[in-house]
């Protein structure tokens, strides 16, 4: 049962990264988001509104930007592909399943961590480019829901794969430490 609790947890956790994990929001309001298919497979962006999506398309400056600045998000491909060969371990492995789901799991952990970093010090950083024109645009960068039931999603697996270690480590201890009495004889006491 547990086996197909950890395969099954897998799988939700991929379908979690067609989900927004990037968000980005001019005073407060949504303004664009990507999902976590959408930057491993550098996609572009889904704006907010028509309009919006209007503007950028015919856009010059934003063409360009984006083509210097598109490309696959080595986070995202990570983590996807952690979680699909664990998926995969977990159906058709037979042994040591859990420490292999904690260690993919822990990947992806610390992968999606590294992510968040990494895009907050970006993002900081061409905000800081952009001078003046920053208080004209207060674009902030936030994460969305996919990228937090990613997370959470893994740290669970992390936690209840170990837990799952120490419970079969006290049960095999538990069984050793019972002593076999042999049974009585029923023939002799009659």
């Amino acid at each position: 049962m547990r086996y197909y609790t950890n395969s099954g947890i897998f799988v939700i956790t991929i379908l979690f990264f067609f989900l927004p994990f990037l968000e980005i929001k001019c005073k407060n309001e949504p303004f664009a988001v990507m999902s976590g298919f959408d930057l491993a497979l550098k996609n572009g962006m889904a704006f907010s509104n028509e309009e919006t999506t209007d503007y950028m398309k015919d856009n010059e400056e934003f063409k360009s930007l984006q083509k210097t600045q598109n490309r696959h998000d080595p986070f995202s491909i990570v983590s996807i592909l952690s979680l699909f060969i664990a998926a995969l371990i977990q159906i058709f492995l037979k042994k040591n399943r859990e420490i292999l789901a904690i260690i993919f799991s822990g990947v992806v952990v610390v992968t999606l961590i590294i992510m968040q970093f990494a895009f907050k010090i970006g993002w900081n950083k061409q905000m800081d480019d952009m001078g003046p024109m920053k208080s004209m645009f207060p674009l902030t960068l936030g994460f969305g829901s996919g990228y937090w039931l990613s997370l959470i999603t893994c740290i669970l697996l992390l936690v209840l794969n170990v837990f799952f270690i120490i419970y079969d480590n006290k049960s095999s201890r538990q069984i050793e430490r019972i002593d076999i009495q042999p049974l009585p004889d029923f023939n002799e006491q009659v």
